[in-house]
């Protein structure tokens, strides 16, 4: 069985010749943590970070009430959907 590097290595296109290759299991506010506690500044913080950080007790209400209601609906002006 292939462990979660070996997946990621496998099935995503890295970056670089040289992926930093940290397995991340955790993140709060700009601070990611791996598997070992080591804390790490997130610094390049993708989608839906890089404005509020890591899990804003706000954004993680929204979603969470969202959730409640619906996930994922058909998409391409077939549905009218409207967030809480």
């Amino acid at each position: 069985m292939l462990n979660q590097r070996q997946l990621f290595l496998s099935h995503l296109a890295p970056t670089s010749h040289t992926p930093l290759l940290l397995e991340i299991v955790r993140a709060s506010g700009s601070e990611m943590f791996d598997k070992d506690g080591i804390k790490y500044l997130d610094l390049i913080s993708g989608i839906s970070v890089s404005n509020v950080g890591h899990c804003h007790p706000d954004v993680v209400k929204a979603v969470t009430e969202q959730a409640n209601k619906y996930m994922h609906l058909m998409v391409y002006g077939e549905l009218v959907q409207s967030p809480s």
